[in-house]
């Protein structure tokens, strides 16, 4: 005989409900646990994205006022942003004291100073004077090492100058650049002549006296080389880049030079060009290297600012000047113009406006006003600290707050040029 069916062997057992009934609602909240996990790792990646494209944050940090008497050509800084040195019109330079270190003077030249420029790079004010002389003077900065929570101290000396004349007694120098390491070096100027006529480029190979053994020691020019007739026009600006092999010329006609070695001649123009050649006037208002001094920024009288970069061109392969950025316009041409050496930004002044952009992504990273005129401006090599010099006689020190300056949208996306 068949056995009777059990009539309860279609229900569900209780045990087996709870189950389900866990692990029903285990699996609701693990997926919504899933889901707000995911979302809470986008929304924390988007939250430490986001300060990569924002913008450069600078605030006032101190107002210095500089000794009776100096007018400020050229404004210096440590690397730490903390000691000042300016180069004054009366052919003086002075560190400003801060902290318990006081200041420092020197004398860099004997009489006036008519033209004067600060290197970060290696920490040196190259001046122009009124006898056609250029004089070049390094600041050594040290710092001891500092214990925790101790105020940083920096000690500054001021370098015996040395002195390169290109041009006769009465002849002043108008700008001027120089070059030196491992005992050999490029200087250059453009002097009014004291006899008149229009503005000659001087250049000067340089050289250690006693040779290569003696690298350290003062530099002393070997040849003079007169540029003045191979370029398009009358000089007007002029840099040497930060290899002592190359000088670029911007020239009365709005061409710019670019002026190489010569086993024969020493310097030669190997190229010409002109930043503004497509608009109706093509004048060069102002030019500034971008560190690495492989681009130029070039800005018109109007403001209108274009950068050309070294870069392989023509059938020859050979490196060239050629257009890779458009910029925001500025007001008008830039008198000021301070490249970081740690990156590719650059700070330049129109009048009292300060403007720090970056070449790379053609970006405007902060812009302000001050309440006076701009007469030199550098960037610390920290890329921490801004200092600037207005025609008040003061120094305006600036924290600088701007980590990641290369980064943005087209600069990541879009094009190199």
């Amino acid at each position: 005989m068949s056995t009777p069916a059990n009539p309860d062997r279609f229900i569900t057992a209780r045990s087996t409900l709870l189950v389900d009934r866990f692990m029903t609602g285990f699996i609701k909240v693990g997926g919504l646990s899933i889901i707000i996990a995911v979302m809470a790792i986008m929304l924390f990646i988007f939250w430490q994205v986001l300060p990569l494209f924002g913008s450069a944050t600078v605030r006032p940090l101190t107002t210095q006022t500089l000794p009776a008497g100096l007018t400020p050509l050229a404004v210096g800084l440590d690397e730490w942003g903390i000691r000042t040195a300016v180069l004054g019109s009366d052919g003086r330079i002075v560190v400003l004291p801060a902290g318990t270190s006081p200041a420092v003077e020197a004398r860099l030249a004997p009489g006036p100073v008519t033209t004067g420029a600060f290197d970060p790079l290696r920490s040196r004010f190259i001046a122009g004077t009124a006898d056609g002389t250029v004089v070049v003077a390094d600041v050594t900065f040290k710092s001891p090492v500092a214990e925790l929570n101790q105020e940083r101290v920096v000690l500054a000396e001021i370098a015996t100058p040395w002195t390169l004349p290109l041009g006769q007694p009465g002849d002043r120098v108008q700008a001027a650049d120089f070059f030196f390491h491992d005992g050999e070096g490029l200087v250059a100027a453009i002097i009014a002549p004291a006899a008149g006529g229009p503005a000659r480029l001087i250049a000067g190979l340089c050289a250690s006296a006693g040779g290569l053994m003696a690298a350290a020691a003062a530099p002393s020019i070997d040849r003079t080389i007169d540029l003045t007739e191979a370029l398009p026009g009358a000089p007007v600006h002029l840099l040497v880049n930060s290899y002592g092999e190359g000088l670029l010329v911007s020239t009365s006609t709005g061409d710019l030079a670019w002026c190489l070695p010569d086993a024969a001649k020493g310097l030669v123009v190997r190229q010409v060009f002109r930043p503004f050649g497509d608009r109706a006037e093509h004048t060069i208002g102002a030019i500034g290297y971008v560190f690495g001094d492989v681009s130029v920024v070039c800005t018109a009288p109007d403001g209108e600012q274009r950068i050309f970069s070294l870069f392989m061109q023509g059938e020859d392969r050979q490196r060239r000047w050629g257009q890779t950025k458009t910029l925001d316009a500025l007001s008008g041409a830039p008198t000021v113009h301070a490249g970081s050496v740690r990156n590719k930004a650059y700070l330049q002044a129109v009048g009292d406006t300060l403007s720090l952009r970056y070449a790379t992504t053609a970006a405007v990273r902060w812009t302000s006003t001050v309440d006076a005129p701009i007469v030199s401006a550098v960037i610390n090599a920290k890329y921490e600290r801004i200092a600037a010099a207005t025609s008040g006689v003061r120094i305006l020190l600036f924290d600088l707050d701007d980590p990641h300056p290369e980064t943005s949208l087209p600069g990541l996306f879009g094009k190199v040029w």
